[in-house]
């Protein structure tokens, strides 16, 4: 298949979080199922010029009127990696002084990802390559497949659902419901003020051929009056279109017996050297090199992530003598507030902000990894730290739940806790910290945790079994997604 990923992001050329790294891995796995694959992403200032992009050609599209744009390219494995830029539009130009360093969020960012949807389409016409499969990724890129769907002979169109909380409807929110992009009808006028309502993301999902949500556990949420966000509409009356894929990581990578970044290597047969590891955190972290239980948490500083029922808990938890060492970046409350307590709680808590050179270490080194997220659409964390050997203890949502076996005694992975409430998550801490205080007990959940096969092989497996129905249809029946 010849493939196209479109996103906002993907590492190593931009990152904020881990779209980034599906982007990333994704693309680079179904290559090396030997299908032909291209990304494409913004061309940001911030991309580290040491990676080799250059520019390759010139092009126009229509945003209010011709508009030029770059395309560039960098090396990037077996993957050929394509970049668009603007002088016209804040954030997409090369000029670091006059363009905005904000990716997401803040400065034009409707005016930034409208106008890269604009060009990718116009470069799909003017290339002398043809995808058979376009994935984009999320709303930043799902305006194209709207633009894509009204043309003859054209790509099928996979949209990708990380996180369907982020829409991409701006200003919409303070909208009634009655005034809102209902996703009927052609695009507005770029500029107009139904254009600034536009929701990209109820857009993309409308005009998509199939949906994929990044876990099993999501693809059933997303149904939901909950986690549906307001597009619970769209997902229902496509339900025989949208599937779940577990997302993987790159397990190469994330390697305790390779891994050149943690202070010890080991595997599931010596984990005795995870000590070392713990010792080593615990001098990062400022904590004293004690032999209590250590948490951790490498994450999004983001309500999300299950701060505030972190926050209520943490008095009670702290008393039974843990330790606890966070990682991250994200909200700056979050982020003071988590300064503040560790302040307070300096021989028992720690905050540190995201380091890649150090992410491992976290993993390598904690007895028990949390993640209390309100919900979580797939979840790396909780895969790597079990790859590492880091007991999980994770909240009963999304693909958390898909990677997750709650402990029975003999059986599980990690510790399972359902209800939004403190209470659940103290309950569950207490259970995981009762069972650390049987050591042959605790290794053979933690040797069951790294058995784990999180590679994304399984992952773009399962991706070709779904893309290459729309690709070859059987014989004499037509495409399953036709019928």
């Amino acid at each position: 298949m010849r493939i196209l990923s479109v996103s906002s992001e993907c590492e190593p050329f931009s990152k904020t979080g881990g779209l980034a790294e599906v982007c990333r891995d994704l693309p680079l796995a179904l290559a090396r199922r030997g299908h032909d694959v291209r990304v494409l992403t913004p061309w940001y200032p911030q991309v580290p010029s040491s990676l080799g992009a250059r520019e390759v050609s010139r092009h126009r599209c229509d945003f209010g009127g011709p508009k030029p744009f770059a395309l560039g390219e960098a090396p990037f494995g077996a993957v050929r990696a394509f970049f668009i830029r603007s002088p016209l539009i804040p954030g997409l130009s090369e000029d670091e002084r006059t363009a905005s360093t904000d990716r997401y969020g803040k400065t034009r960012e409707h005016e930034r990802f409208w106008f890269f949807c604009s060009a990718a389409a116009a470069l799909l016409d003017d290339w002398d390559w043809s995808p058979q499969v376009v994935l984009c990724h999320d709303y930043w890129s799902a305006l194209l497949l709207p633009m894509l769907a009204p043309r003859p002979r054209r790509s099928r169109l996979v949209l990708v659902v990380h996180n369907a909380h982020l829409q991409g409807s701006f200003d919409s929110s303070k909208l009634p419901a009655r005034l809102r992009d209902t996703g009927e009808g052609a695009l507005p006028r770029v500029g107009s003020r139904r254009g600034r309502l536009l929701n990209f993301l109820r857009r993309g999902a409308m005009a998509a051929d199939l949906l994929v949500a990044v876990s099993p556990t999501y693809a059933k949420e997303l149904l939901t009056e909950e986690r549906g966000e307001g597009l619970q509409d769209v997902f229902r009356a496509r339900r025989r279109r949208l599937f779940g894929v577990l997302n993987g990581i790159d397990t190469e990578r994330f390697d305790p017996a390779t891994d050149p970044l943690i202070a010890a290597r080991f595997d599931s047969r010596a984990l005795p050297a995870r000590a070392s590891n713990k010792r080593a955190l615990q001098r990062l972290a400022g904590l004293p090199e004690a032999d209590v239980p250590l948490l951790a948490m490498v994450s999004r500083l983001d309500p999300q992530k299950g701060f505030l029922l972190l926050f209520r808990t943490l008095a009670p938890l702290l008393s039974q003598g843990v330790q606890l060492a966070i990682c991250g970046d994200g909200y700056p409350w979050v982020r003071k507030l988590l300064e503040q307590l560790a302040r307070q709680s300096s021989r028992q808590l720690s905050y540190l902000p995201f380091a890649k050179e150090r992410e491992t270490l976290y993993y390598a080194g904690a007895d028990i990894f949390l993640m209390p997220s309100w919900w979580e659409p797939c979840g790396l964390g909780q895969m790597k730290a079990m790859r590492y050997g880091a007991v999980p203890l994770v909240r009963e949502t999304g693909g958390l739940a898909d990677t997750v076996e709650d402990y029975r005694p003999r059986t599980g992975t990690g510790f399972i806790f359902g209800e939004l409430d403190p209470w659940a998550l103290y309950t569950a801490v207490l259970r995981a910290l009762a069972t650390y205080q049987r050591p042959s007990e605790w290794r053979r959940l933690q040797r069951a945790a790294m058995r784990r096969d999180f590679s994304w092989r399984r992952a773009a497996q399962r991706y070709e079994e779904l893309l290459m129905p729309l690709v070859r249809p059987p014989s004499g029946r037509g495409s399953r997604l036709d019928r």
